[in-house]
């Protein structure tokens, strides 16, 4: 048997794996950027969905009492006042170490930065829910915080338009 062939088929395998391994390693790094878009589109998407669950549950309130003030979020089921949701789509009455989103309901005397510049409505049952992201999600400035007034306006802080955070 031929020594030098025997080498040869090594270093032609091990050429194999490290080319392999390279390239495994480029089309890890290159898709990064994209499952990170991807995480954040979810989570606004579960913040928004969270709010449209509390504008929906505050409009079934409504026709029970339609002349009651929403003052907060345990009015309408949630565990506290202010809530947080996780990456995977749970909802704590504490901040946890997966939080993404803090929401909670502010009742504005006007417009306010907090609030997305949305108007609460009218004086006496206004509101606005506001979705204010956290962590690694606060690094996403297309969508920002997320705000739903009481008059069905939807609001976001960020660069991207409202409508695209909201679908």
């Amino acid at each position: 048997m031929n020594p030098n062939r025997n080498k040869r088929r090594r270093d032609g395998s091990a050429r194999t794996l490290i080319a392999t391994v390279v390239a495994s390693l480029a089309a890890t790094v290159a898709g990064l950027p994209a499952y990170r878009e991807y995480a954040l589109q979810t989570h606004t998407r579960l913040a928004a969905g969270v709010l449209e669950d509390a504008y929906r549950r505050w409009q079934e309130r409504q026709g029970a009492d339609p002349f009651g003030r929403l003052l907060s979020l345990e009015t309408l089921g949630y565990p506290a006042s202010t809530v947080y949701l996780s990456w995977d789509g749970t909802l704590h009455e504490n901040e946890a170490g997966g939080s993404v989103y803090r929401l909670s309901l502010r009742l504005p005397a006007g417009t306010e930065p907090e609030s997305c510049g949305l108007s609460p409505g009218t004086a006496k049952a206004g509101f606005v829910l506001v979705a204010q992201p956290l962590a690694s999600q606060a690094a996403g400035t297309r969508c920002g915080t997320l705000c739903l007034s009481s008059t069905g306006e939807r609001a976001v802080t960020g660069t991207g338009e409202a409508a695209s955070c909201w679908k």
